[in-house]
């Protein structure tokens, strides 16, 4: 349905929403709102109703104009498969944003997906658009926008020479972005580039700018980067493996508060990665960063997430690494980094670290030793969170869900047998945790055996000031709780909250086996 086509709808709909009183007499409640109110709801409304919202009264008519966030969304399949509408939708486009003359727009945000053979002509009126936000202040614009192979995008020299502009975002779904001839510095503070492909002209070009944060997400075209902004506090880098990706990466700078640098977890992620970055507070490191990894001393660190997927080659280096985030009071580590730590020349020097988090698919017996290695390396510890990810299929069939020796064995046995049921409470007391008189907050998630449970059992025991456990088990674990109740408190005076996973179903079955992503399932009390 055309914007033309919807204004007789829209006076019907607007007639019957302002409500009857008597026979004759309407209360207008929407016009009645106050102006804030009316705009903040307008904001949140794409352009296209917009437009059509001002022909319900001569308020909306009015505000329309004044709304200071906009949204332009010309990326429907409606628009692809009908040319009159989709330059019907261009046309009146084009009167709104001129009508608005000299009205500030904070926030500008345009999705199109380009029709082949007036791509070009698209392009020329969306460049249109926005000249008229630089000419309105724009202080924000994001550019989300679907080209065609071989096509590219060139930003309007307007916008690179607006002073308002503060945050600049740009997807072009890996397509090229280009600069006019002569690109200006700009007052940018904050830029954000996903699926862009960019040249030397355009890096050299961002290397000038004033940033205090740089974004970069499945950048390509230039094989070796070199971030050295002086103003810049937080930097994000996410790549996979592509013909010309980022294989280089030396990010440096005294204000640098915040790294987050994520690749693949196979040899194919960056080359080099080197960091020199005295005040860093923030640093996680995802994916196979190992190749001539070289990271300086970081002296005022505060979180640390490594998760590295190291070899077993790679044990030196990990511990090079453990050496430059020792001074971090939080620690995040994956499973695959932690299985690397047992072969360590000497005790980890983490003697700082207040949190510790590590995220595994089961606490297993291989895997327990790796854990207490890490323990005893942290005295100081007083809050700690093991986060597991239980088999779907023995959440889905708890009664006979564990393949032992070629049969199937219900969940009592699975105690007897599963890999992760073989260190208890003796085993955790030989290892003479010097943190466990400083755990105030614990947090555990149970998997497929009973070492979580042990540990808990520990914990509770012999950690005196603890404050809080929190428990988190699947539906049918309800032989855990009684387990840990039966333990003797009488060390402590700590709060244990049970919490129950969502209980799957067979669609998350079925995205499991399939490699998708189900996500995290809420958890109910």
């Amino acid at each position: 349905m055309s914007i033309m086509e919807d204004k007789h709808n829209l006076g019907a709909t607007s007639a019957q929403a302002q409500g009857v009183v008597g026979s004759n007499t309407l209360i207008d409640r929407f016009s009645a709102l106050p102006n804030e109110v009316v705009l903040h709801i307008m904001s949140s409304t794409e352009v296209k109703d917009l437009i059509r919202l001002r022909c319900v009264s001569k308020k909306c008519k009015k505000l329309s104009l004044s709304v200071p966030s906009l949204n332009i969304d010309g990326s429907s399949s409606i628009y692809k498969k009908s040319k009159s509408k989709r330059l019907n939708l261009l046309n009146h486009l084009d009167r709104f944003l001129m009508q608005r003359k000299d009205c500030k727009i904070g926030r500008l945000r345009i999705a199109w997906s380009f029709n082949g053979a007036n791509t070009s002509e698209e392009q020329f009126r969306i460049a249109t658009w926005i000249i008229t936000a630089v000419s309105c202040n724009i202080e924000y614009l994001e550019l989300v926008f679907s080209i065609d192979n071989g096509s590219t995008f060139e930003l309007p020299y307007d916008l690179l020479d607006c002073s308002t502009l503060k945050t600049l975002k740009v997807d072009l779904s890996s397509k090229t972005l280009r600069l006019p001839a002569l690109a200006v510095p700009s007052n940018l503070q904050r830029l954000h580039l996903k699926e862009v492909i960019i040249s030397e002209e355009v890096w050299k070009w961002i290397s000038s700018l004033h940033l205090t944060e740089l974004r970069l997400e499945h950048v390509n075209g230039i094989g070796s980067v070199t971030v050295e902004i002086p103003s810049l506090i937080k930097f994000h880098l996410e790549f996979v493996y592509y013909q010309n990706r980022i294989s280089k990466l030396l990010i440096s700078g005294a204000k640098l508060e915040d790294i987050d640098v994520r690749g693949p977890f196979n040899e194919r992620g960056l080359d080099s990665l080197k960091i020199v970055a005295s005040n860093l507070r923030r640093l996680k490191l995802l994916g196979y960063l190992m190749n001539q990894l070289s990271l300086g001393r970081f002296t005022f660190l505060e979180k640390a997430e490594l998760f590295l997927s190291p070899t077993a080659d790679d044990n030196g280096k990990l511990f090079e690494v453990f050496s430059s985030v020792s001074r971090t009071k939080v620690l995040h580590l994956d499973e695959k980094t932690i299985e690397v730590l047992r072969d360590g020349p000497v005790q980890l020097p983490l003697h700082d670290i207040s949190c510790f988090r590590a995220y595994l698919v089961r606490l297993t017996d291989d895997i327990v030793p790796n854990i207490a290695h890490l323990l005893r390396g942290m005295p100081n510890l007083n809050t700690l969170f093991i986060a597991t990810s239980p088999s779907l299929l023995y959440e889905l069939f708890p009664y006979y869900n564990w393949f032992y020796r070629g049969r199937l064995v219900p969940y009592d046995e699975v105690k007897e047998n599963a890999p992760g049921s073989g260190c208890n409470k003796s085993y955790w007391s030989s290892q003479n945790l010097a943190c466990i008189d400083q755990l105030k907050e614990v947090r555990l998630e149970l998997s497929n055996g009973t070492n979580e449970l042990d540990l808990a059992c520990y914990i509770l025991e012999n950690a005196k000031n603890l404050k809080k456990m929190v428990i988190i088990h699947t539906y049918h674990q309800s032989p855990a709780v009684r387990m840990i109740n039966a333990c003797n408190l009488s060390s402590c005076d700590a709060r244990v909250l049970f919490y129950r996973r969502k209980k799957p179903t067979l669609m998350d079955l079925v995205g499991y086996q399939h490699g998708h992503n189900i996500g995290p399932r809420v958890l109910a009390q």
